[in-house]
């Protein structure tokens, strides 16, 4: 059964965080000088708490706002059901609306130990399953503006991370892909340390351009793990826009590794 929240977002990808002190400190030999975190460790941080429910599936619905090139407004419907294993993280999204998507699905399998990512599309008006290239993961997912990749999410050894600052309330971190022929130069997150999640996230791509800005707006304490219900992506160089709004949710549901396979991709 759903848990029927109004308003939200998922989100792949992209990341909850963390709310860890500044310092971590020795138990046993209190006079130790306690350790400065690092940007990794405020970034594992993240992913751990991205994994407090070890199952999730969410009903979100996707609007496209393509201001500058008039196009009006275009809404898609899908599920997304999600399991994190030990060894790796599998999600699901198929669509059901509108008619002439519905039965298009992406399948994502992340390996934790080695930063893997496979991920397969199946088009359901040619029956046809397709293996994601490198390169085709950086474009755009069903029209919106996120990627492929964005939508699987990053790892959490994909990039190096660097602590720029703190505040009272937020972590601002620097993240630069350790692969020169990622399509992003560096991502720029400032992580709500209350909440544990990436309030906002900006992305440079190799121009040095500020690409597009993922906004994080409302996030929802749900037994426990916090999970954001509603975000928008915006395109600084198109001018378009992306959200994505969970309608329902439903969390450590039973979810099957055949589903979560190449047979719930085609099914």
């Amino acid at each position: 059964m759903f848990l029927n929240l109004r308003k939200g977002l998922f989100v792949f990808f992209i990341m909850s965080l963390f709310c860890f002190s500044i310092y971590a400190s020795d138990t046993k030999k209190s006079s130790v000088t306690p350790k400065v975190l690092s940007g990794r460790d405020v970034m594992k941080g993240v992913y751990e708490h991205a994994k407090f429910h070890k199952t999730q599936k969410s009903e979100i619905m996707m609007v496209i706002e393509d201001k500058k090139r008039k196009k009006g407004k275009r809404t898609r419907h899908f599920i997304l059901s999600k399991k994190h294993k030990p060894e790796e993280t599998r999600s699901l999204i198929k669509f059901f609306k509108p008619a002439n998507i519905k039965g298009t699905s992406l399948l994502t399998h992340a390996d934790e130990e080695s930063d893997e990512k496979l991920q397969w599309i199946y088009f359901p008006s040619f029956k046809s399953v397709k293996k994601l290239s490198s390169k085709q993961k950086h474009d755009s997912f069903m029209g919106s503006d996120f990627t492929y990749s964005d939508i699987g999410g990053r790892q959490l050894d994909q990039d190096e991370h660097v602590l720029v600052k703190q505040d009272k309330d937020y972590f601002y971190l620097k993240s630069t892909p350790k692969d020169k022929d990622d399509h992003y130069l560096h991502l720029v997150a400032v992580i709500s340390k209350k909440e544990q999640v990436a309030r906002k996230i900006v992305f440079y791509n190799r121009k040095k351009e500020k690409l597009k800005t993922l906004y994080n707006k409302t996030v929802k304490n749900i037994k426990g793990g916090h999970l954001v219900f509603y975000s928008k992506m915006v395109n600084h160089l198109t001018g378009s826009e992306t959200h994505l709004n969970v309608k329902k949710m439903d969390v450590g549901v039973k979810l099957d590794d055949a589903y979560l396979g190449m047979q719930g991709l085609q099914d």
